[in-house]
């Protein structure tokens, strides 16, 4: 899948797919979450404020 393809699939920018991919952006969890959903992966981590589980799926 292309940048622009997945960027078009979670409507984001490919210029913002780009910056994520390179590290020289620090997307919101939104971001995240709907870029791990566009290609189809789980997106599971430890919420640092609350100290619980999140899962995207």
């Amino acid at each position: 899948m292309t940048q622009k393809e997945l960027a078009d699939k979670v409507h984001v920018s490919q210029a913002q797919i780009a910056r994520v991919e390179n590290f020289s952006y620090a997307p919101s969890l939104k971001t995240i979450t709907k870029i791990a959903d566009g290609l189809n992966l789980e997106l599971t981590f430890i919420d640092k404020t609350t100290k619980k589980l999140v899962e995207n799926k």
